[in-house]
């Protein structure tokens, strides 16, 4: 497995054609999922996972300082599920100084359904950016994104589309907590109460929220086929 970080190693990395899962990191079971799915259709095609904390789509600052980092565990977890190449660049070689990086007309589903996009105004601006800029630099021809994050599939799907990048969008289904609670990276960051609030939320036993939550659960009690809620990551899980 290789890690690349810079634009010397891009060319070298034999990424051109590949199946990509990009993340911001902080790695677990629901983006194993993701790799998963992305192996399935790359067959001996390379496997790319993308780990990039973006900037251009957090609304506070304080939130992207405090976003987890964790790069050489994400590593191993590639490397145990035999991704092909890490891509973990900085910002300069995602946003190189001097150099415009387009945003491009956001599709109508970013900005109408009053959804995530009224609470976190230029966030799928930020999304659009990092993701069509992962395109051209990995060279990928398909890209794996949780359905989580609904309304992000929804953008990055039309973006492909509208822009003719040539890019395959392929859905992963949700992956949960045996509680209910969708797996996202920011649930490290939740105390022992919060933490245990979400899951009581996700579960709600006994009520109408309870039966939503089962509902498409395979036996393990793990993976939902219905999509799931938000987490606002870009293109993770």
């Amino acid at each position: 497995m290789r890690v690349v970080t810079t634009n010397d190693e891009i060319a070298a990395a034999g990424m051109a054609g590949c199946a990509i899962v990009p993340t911001m990191g902080a790695l677990h079971e629901g983006h194993a999922a993701l790799v998963r799915l992305a192996r399935e259709h790359a067959g001996s095609g390379p496997v790319v996972v993308t780990v990039f904390v973006n900037p251009t789509q957090f609304n506070e600052r304080t939130d992207f300082d405090r976003y987890p980092r964790v790069l050489e565990e994400d590593c191993r977890w590639c490397e145990a599920l035999g991704v092909d190449v890490v891509f973990a660049p900085g910002v300069d070689v995602v946003y190189p100084e001097g150099e415009d990086v387009p945003v491009g007309p956001l599709p109508a589903v970013a900005t109408t359904p009053k959804l995530e996009d009224s609470y976190r105004p230029g966030h799928f601006e930020g999304v659009c950016q990092v993701v069509r800029r992962m395109f051209v630099l990995t060279g990928a021809a398909a890209g794996v994104f949780g359905a989580k994050d609904w309304q992000q599939l929804q953008v990055v799907r039309a973006m492909s589309a509208d822009e003719g990048l040539g890019v395959e969008i392929i859905p992963g289904e949700t992956v949960r907590e045996p509680d209910g609670l969708a797996m996202s990276s920011r649930n490290r960051l939740l105390d022992a109460d919060a933490r245990a609030s979400g899951g009581h939320l996700a579960g709600d036993p006994g009520g109408r929220g309870s039966r939503f939550a089962r509902r498409g659960r395979g036996e393990d009690g793990r993976v939902d086929r219905r999509g799931g809620a938000r987490s606002g990551v870009c293109g993770g899980a």
